[in-house]
């Protein structure tokens, strides 16, 4: 299943924000949700609403430790404590995408993270 065809990809903002990751944070570099909100919501001071949007978005797409779900996504979180303390995300393994790929970064993301080590594979996978 495609990055874009997530069952929690419902609108062109869930896009912005798959597109964030895919096309805008090349350097794979940890993304706070204000950052991701900012991009998503086209501005520069993400509303609380914008935040909680973009991480319950995130939150949904990455799933819980230990499920189908979190084993296959193309996301990864940590915690930091900062400030302003909270998660931050980017895609796993970047080491996994080959920058001169006839792939699209998408297509390569597909192959790199539903390799599962279960006799599922990403088309068998409900999100």
């Amino acid at each position: 299943m495609g990055i874009y065809k997530l069952s929690q990809v419902r609108n062109r903002l869930d896009i912005r924000l798959i597109d964030l990751f895919v096309r805008q944070n090349r350097s794979n570099e940890w993304l706070t949700i204000a950052d991701c909100a900012a991009w998503v919501f086209q501005t520069n001071d993400p509303s609380v609403y914008h935040r909680k949007y973009t991480q319950n978005k995130l939150t949904s797409m990455i799933g819980n430790l230990g499920t189908v779900v979190n084993a296959t996504t193309a996301f990864d979180t940590k915690y930091v404590a900062t400030e302003q303390s909270g998660y931050v995300y980017r895609l796993k393994d970047a080491s996994k995408i080959k920058a001169g790929s006839r792939d699209s970064l998408a297509a390569q993301i597909d192959k790199a993270y539903c390799e599962v080590s279960s006799p599922m594979s990403c088309q068998d996978v409900e999100y």
